[in-house]
């Protein structure tokens, strides 16, 4: 019964891994679309001001 409690105990760490390298992998996605779209706001704003 020990072996079988071992089994579930390893079972379950890796499901909860994956599902957290799942979240990192689309916090990660994430992160890179707001640096995009901030990048594309200052491109816009500078393409709109006046020049001295």
């Amino acid at each position: 019964m020990g072996d079988a409690h071992v089994g579930v105990q390893l079972e379950t760490e890796i499901r909860i891994e994956a599902g957290v390298d799942k979240w990192i992998q689309e916090a990660g996605q994430l992160m890179l679309k707001a640096q995009v779209a901030a990048a594309e706001s200052l491109y816009a704003t500078t393409l709109t001001r006046p020049q001295p």
